[in-house]
């Protein structure tokens, strides 16, 4: 982020490393950061307005193999991640798609479903 965002001042670097060794994943957890890249600064507000709340409930989420997990993983899903197909699922009014991690994207699991009809999120 630093690089990104070109800070150069240590006091700016300690602040930074502090809010993002606050997202470090616990042992058995997953973190990741979703990127939005939004080129037209008029589309900006609107497109982040319609992605509020992805953050809370049940909009994203991994699968592995038929198990459903939240990012801080049950034993048996970690070890599952080994064999199993392993998938990103985003279900929001805002983007419903799902991509494979990990594995074969013909194995979903039984009673899951393609969310949108399309491969990929199209962040990606």
């Amino acid at each position: 982020m630093c690089r990104i965002e070109r800070i150069t001042d240590d006091a700016r670097i300690q602040d930074e490393m502090i809010v993002y060794a606050g997202l470090l994943p616990n042992p058995r957890e997953l973190s990741a950061t979703m990127m939005i890249e939004i080129e037209d600064k008029e589309k900006i507000q609107p497109v982040l307005g319609a992605f509020l709340g992805i953050d809370l409930g049940q909009h994203v989420w991994i699968q592995v193999g038929k198990e459903f997990v939240r990012f801080a993983f049950p034993k048996a899903a970690v070890r599952a991640f080994r064999n199993a197909p392993v998938f990103l699922v985003v279900d929001h009014a805002a983007e419903r798609d799902w991509r494979t991690l990990l594995g074969d994207e013909s194995r979903l699991a039984p009673g899951s479903r393609e969310v949108s009809g399309r491969r990929g999120l199209s962040a990606w």
